[in-house]
């Protein structure tokens, strides 16, 4: 399990990697070397995170190496109040030179103690405590300070000994606190041969010190530290060059604890942005392991769900830019929008509004971290180059977006802010195990995962997904895939739209696509292995206009791949009894049921066609007005709420109709049902109108009658 770093001050020399070493090595030879036997104050400067503690850890390292010194530690943050924190102080001093004082043991001690008690009640006085003068005179009284003073002071230098006590984490405590403790090391325990080390951030402190003293700015609560602290060393500032390497070897850990392999070049926004926008504001290591933790966490949430050099960035701004961040978080429009279609309308109202929005949020940041960071936003979201640059991308570049699962994909983008999937969202680990099992020669594995899939998530969103992914999959994966498809046609569905967005299109889409993988002759194989898969006439036709549509876009000659395409249909669902084919027949849609007839003219036996379609009829003048409606266009719109609808009739629906039927049996059956319609006005050709069955009639009627009957056969 990966870890979240504690922000754990170092205290092991060889870890160091901030070249604090030999400073910490410098301050330890000063606190220990012999000479004046008067207290000495170090005050140990630098911001938050900067490694105060960490530097008191070295210098401790070294100092522990002589055995003439002793070594307190003490928190003051750990005490709620000013008492506890005094008499803490000297019952961890008491401790600490009754473990070092062998033969004086029990005088440290006891002395100690009674130092305590009568220091306690006198730095209430000079605390500005509001308790009566009273309480001093009488404490004073019955143990002179003084005296326990003198013998403390020769205690101490009796012992031959030296005492370095280091007091952290002062510029946490509250203002009072932080005056007690400057008083201890100053006036009550400034012993001889006793060297305080306190760390602190000046600037903090003094801002803090400064109301006391009648000032508002900092200098006043500077004065005050300089009657305190009579060694101010500052801790020495890092290179950006060693927080950059600081900060890469924290994330290389990182991805180690996770067992995430990276490859060369594999970060490669991610490292243009560290180095340009985010290494500026790594001033300190804390920075850098907020940053890593923020990492450790999102990583394993979203590791192969999304774009792991994208999410680096992403994080980076959200420690580092958080109120960015948030605008992004907050403004998917801004930056998902499709491009305009029409370039002329590149400079739109709405264009120039995402221009400004954009503008007034890098607004926020200096001059050149704005311009920095409008270049990681254009990496980001390659998009908005179509507003800033006039830019084009092709259909092609959008697909690669989401097959990289990147954050300007409109499918990925809230994943990367919810650090999970959605509801709805696919599980792209069990897709991506699917699209590698598609390589395996062993085909189980890959069945048993697309039934998962296809249990879990339905055929449309599966299908929807793999559409993504049919031009990157070699002729043996795209073989398998083909297979799978064909074999679960039956969970597709046809939504009749004429976007043509159903499952039954899609998936006919990827299985053309799928089949350019292969030669031609292996191609005409392979659809004759799909037609004998699929269960249902009406999938076979969506597969045969695919197939013939997208030979045709790619210039290939499609008349002989037509025709054994067309050969293997008829084959498997035409050779059977009427009655059994006119079950998937009627399942058809109109265009479809043409396609069918007409293929079966052309490759079929006549005969067994027109037999067929008198079939159809059954000798009913309705059924034949309906055959007549299917070789009659249908014309779909938007701009009708009656869409789709009837309409048009002409000779050319005309010659195809007599091509797969007795046309002088369809007429007279329908003159029959309905009897001469031909003088009816019917709308002329292209207009709006609907065209009722009447009006399909007198077309028809018309067009027969003005034929040359002769020819008509």
């Amino acid at each position: 399990m990966t870890k979240l770093n504690t922000d754990t001050p170092l205290s092991k020399i060889q870890d160091d990697q901030l070249s604090r070493v030999e400073f910490a090595k410098r301050l330890a030879l000063i606190l220990s070397t012999k000479g004046n036997q008067d207290s000495l104050v170090v005050g140990l400067y630098g911001k938050w995170g900067e490694g105060k503690s960490t530097v008191m850890n070295f210098t401790k390292s070294f100092i522990l190496k002589s055995k003439d010194i002793v070594v307190l530690e003490f928190n003051p943050w750990q005490f709620k109040n000013e008492d506890l924190l005094m008499v803490s102080f000297f019952e961890k001093m008491a401790f600490s030179l009754n473990k070092s004082f062998k033969g004086l043991k029990e005088r440290a001690g006891d002395l100690l103690k009674k130092y305590s008690d009568v220091a306690g009640i006198f730095t209430q006085y000079i605390g500005y405590s509001t308790e009566s003068l009273k309480n001093v005179g009488e404490g004073l009284s019955q143990s002179p300070i003084e005296k326990h003073r003198e013998k403390i002071d020769k205690l101490i230098l009796e012992s031959k000994k030296k005492i370095v006590v280091f007091i952290d984490d002062i510029d946490r405590l509250s203002i009072n606190e932080v005056q007690t403790v400057f008083k201890l090391v100053k006036l009550i325990a400034d012993f001889p041969n006793t060297k305080y080390v306190l760390a602190f951030d000046d600037k903090r402190i003094a801002k803090m010190l400064s109301p006391l003293y009648g000032e508002s700015d900092a200098n006043a609560g500077y004065e005050y530290l300089e009657k305190i602290i009579q060694v101010p060393l500052r801790i020495p500032q890092a290179s950006k060059y060693e927080i950059l390497n600081f900060t890469l070897k924290i994330i290389e850990k990182v991805f180690l604890n996770l067992s995430i392999k990276v490859k060369e070049n594999e970060f490669r926004q991610f490292s243009d942005a560290l180095r340009e926008c985010f290494l500026i504001n790594i001033d300190n290591p804390r920075i850098a392991w907020r940053f890593a933790n923020s990492i450790t966490f999102s990583v394993p949430l979203l590791y192969r769900k999304v774009n792991l050099d994208n999410l680096l960035v992403l994080e980076g701004i959200k420690i580092f830019y958080p109120e960015l961040y948030s605008f992004i978080k907050d403004n998917r429009e801004v930056f998902l929008r499709i491009e305009n279609q029409d370039r002329s309308l590149s400079n739109s109202q709405g264009d120039k509004d995402r221009r400004d929005s954009i503008k007034k949020a890098l607004d926020a940041y200096p001059g050149r971290q704005q311009h920095q960071l409008k270049l990681i936003l254009l990496e980001l979201f390659p998009q908005l180059k179509t507003i800033f640059n006039n830019y084009h991308f092709r259909e092609t570049t959008y697909k690669k977006w989401f097959l990289e699962k990147r954050l300007c994909s409109g499918s990925y983008f809230e994943r990367y802010f919810t650090y999970s999937e959605s509801r709805n969202d696919m599980d792209d680990v069990l897709f991506d195990k699917f699209i590698d099992s598609l390589k395996q020669v062993n085909g189980q594995e890959s069945d048993i995962l697309f039934n998962k899939l296809l249990k879990k998530y339905g055929s449309k969103q599966v299908v929807f997904q793999l559409q993504y992914f049919d031009e990157d999959l070699d002729r043996i994966s795209s073989e398998k895939l083909i297979r799978l498809l064909a074999i679960n046609s039956k969970f597709f569905e046809d939504s009749h739209s004429f976007l043509d967005m159903s499952t039954y299109s899609i998936s006919a889409i990827i299985i053309a696509s799928l089949l350019m993988h292969s030669e031609r002759q292996t191609r005409l194989q392979s659809i004759n292995q799909i037609i004998e898969d699929i269960t249902d006439l009406k999938y076979s036709m969506e597969i045969f206009y695919k197939i013939v549509q997208r030979e045709r876009r790619d210039g290939v000659v499609v008349s002989e791949f037509e025709e054994e395409i067309a050969k293997t249909i008829l084959k498997k669902f035409f050779t059977r009894n009427d009655q059994e084919i006119v079950k998937d027949f009627n399942l058809l849609d109109d265009g479809d049921k043409q396609i069918a007839l007409l293929n079966w003219s052309k490759f079929g036996i006549k005969e067994k066609l027109f037999s067929f379609t008198k079939f159809l009829w059954q000798g009913s003048g309705a059924e034949a007005v309906n055959f007549l409606r299917t070789f009659t266009p249908t014309i779909t719109t938007l701009s009708r709420p009656d869409s789709p609808y009837k309409s048009n009739f002409n000779a050319g629906q005309f010659n195809s109709l007599k091509s797969v039927t007795d046309i002088h049996e369809l007429y007279q059956l329908i003159y029959s049902y309905k009897g001469d319609l031909s003088s009816l006005r019917f709308p002329d050709e292209g207009d709006s109108e609907e065209w009722s069955d009447n009006h399909i009639i007198c077309a028809f009627q018309n067009v027969y009658k003005n034929a040359d009957v002769n020819s008509i056969k």
